[in-house]
């Protein structure tokens, strides 16, 4: 760093305020507190603060969230035998047995969520009349049950 006569020399003036904004009359060294090291213990200690308080968290989660809704497999293996007689009797014709589609019948559902397929049928587009892009609602043949 250049002192203060080079500067007057060069710049042919003294310059008012330093080209790092410091003040040039303070020449005192700036004085920093030196830092702690952490110990092993302060990390063990700050590590099993942690540990309890997510722990603590877990277990009142566990205890105040009660059981969830899910039906019991009895019932869900009811369901399923009856959504599989469903498309047996009625998707597999247009659709396919693997989904692939029935050339002049149905489109391949492949890739459809199950979001489409619900629309469909709940508001009574499927089973369609036709091959329309477009299947006019009319009443639904299958509900909720």
């Amino acid at each position: 760093m250049t002192d203060d006569v080079d500067l007057e020399a060069e710049l042919g003036f003294e310059p008012a305020v330093s080209a790092t904004g410091a003040d040039v009359s303070d020449t005192s060294p700036v004085r920093r507190r030196p830092r702690r090291k952490r110990g092993w213990r302060t990390r063990l200690a700050g590590g099993l603060v942690l540990l309890v308080a997510l722990v603590s968290m877990g277990a009142l989660y566990g205890a105040f969230a009660g059981s969830s809704n899910a039906n019991s497999s009895a019932d869900d293996q009811a369901q399923i035998a009856r959504g599989q007689q469903i498309y047996q009797t009625t998707c597999i014709t247009c659709h396919g047995a693997n989904l692939q589609g029935v050339t002049d019948r149905g489109v391949s559902l492949i890739g459809v969520g199950s979001a489409a397929t619900y629309f469909q049928v709940s508001t009574g587009r499927m089973p369609a009349t036709g091959q329309d892009a477009e299947q006019p609602r009319k009443t639904a043949k299958y509900n909720e049950a």
